[in-house]
């Protein structure tokens, strides 16, 4: 294999200046938001942020925590990639509504027992998804 025909593949992957700067452009898009409404559990919450980094989603943190989310505690949670979590926290649900004013059709509320499946509908790509409301 020469060089070029190394360089060749590498241009015609995932890694490509085409799919760099789909990536790219894609940034500005409506992407989702994962919304936990007073969270309790701090590994859930890290392992709900994990997921944020891997797929390019903001998590929104409604206090009160029922954690701590100083450099101290996330350290010790081995949370090492929270500095890559696209983290906002609001005081309470209506400091979130005023601030966003998000569209009540893009709202997605989940809870354990609901009458609807997670399956059944079709998410809108700037969707917030809402746990624990």
């Amino acid at each position: 294999m020469t060089p070029s025909s190394g360089y060749q593949q590498a241009n015609s992957g995932p890694f490509s200046a085409c799919a760099l700067e789909s990536r790219y452009l894609s940034m500005s898009e409506p992407h989702m938001k994962m919304v936990l409404v007073t969270p309790e559990i701090p590994f859930n919450t890290g392992a709900i942020g994990r997921t944020c980094v891997a797929l390019d989603l903001e998590l929104i943190l409604i206090k009160p925590l029922g954690f701590s989310l100083d450099e101290k505690s996330v350290r010790r949670a081995g949370t090492d990639y929270w500095k890559h979590v696209h983290l906002t926290q609001y005081d309470d649900w209506q400091s979130f509504l005023e601030a966003r004013q998000p569209p009540r059709d893009a709202m997605y509320f989940f809870e354990e027992h609901g009458a609807q499946s997670v399956f059944d509908p079709v998410y809108q790509p700037d969707a917030y998804l809402v746990f624990g409301c």
